[in-house]
């Protein structure tokens, strides 16, 4: 592989740096829970649904335009965008959470090993997003994607180590705007820490990205 990872994750950082709307946008959107406090209770449910689904929407587009953006280097219509990606990521990220709403189902109070399984099969996949959106195909992409990272552990290892810091940074935001009780700050400041966990789960995906379209550019698009 003639490029490092770390140059992968610079020339992502300046593509999500052009398109940083689709950072702020979920990040505004999630800070939102946080003032639950002032919606009235009539509409309390209502307000948490509507959010969700908003979020459950826009991130697979999100996705899916990223995926244009580094194959074709131009963004597609959202209504295209829509059809081609946003059912292939929903259905895929069903199938990588299986395994820890299984264990949360039977070990009820084994929390703790249930975060740690949901980390590691966060680490093993981190290729399996990218390739199901370039190939077109679910089960496959598994496959390969987890092959491809352990493969290139040593390779990866800048990608793993953002990811492992990004996961301890969303513990660490749960704990710190929990303690916090001046309700105005704590919105304030939980804007800017949902903010670092998205920009860095978006970069690391585009790396992957970019170096699954370098490094496997013959056999991903003879697929497609």
């Amino acid at each position: 592989m003639e490029k490092l990872a770390k140059h992968y994750l610079i020339e992502a950082f300046y593509i999500l740096k052009k398109n940083i709307v689709y950072v702020l946008i979920p990040t505004i959107l999630s800070s939102c829970f946080y003032l639950s406090i002032f919606v009235p209770s009539d509409f309390f449910e209502l307000f948490f649904f509507t959010i969700g689904i908003i979020l459950l929407i826009i991130f697979p587009l999100y996705y899916g335009q990223f995926i244009e953006i580094i194959s074709s280097g131009q963004k597609d219509t959202w209504l295209n965008i829509f059809n081609n990606y946003w059912l292939k990521v929903f259905v895929v990220n069903i199938i990588l959470k299986i395994p820890t709403i299984l264990f949360g189902l039977l070990f009820t109070e084994l929390s703790t090993l249930k975060e740690i399984l949901s980390f590691i099969i966060d680490v093993i996949t981190i290729y399996v997003l990218p390739l199901v959106l370039f190939k077109k195909e679910i089960i496959s992409s598994i496959n390969l994607g987890i092959k491809c990272l352990l493969g290139n552990m040593k390779y990866s290892a800048p990608l793993v180590i953002l990811l492992i810091f990004s996961s301890v940074f969303s513990i660490l935001v749960t704990k710190i705007i929990n303690i916090i009780n001046i309700q105005f700050l704590s919105y304030s400041i939980s804007i800017l820490l949902i903010f670092i966990p998205i920009f860095i789960g978006f970069t690391i995906f585009i790396a992957a990205s970019l170096i699954l379209k370098e490094n496997l550019l013959m056999t991903l698009y003879e697929v497609r």
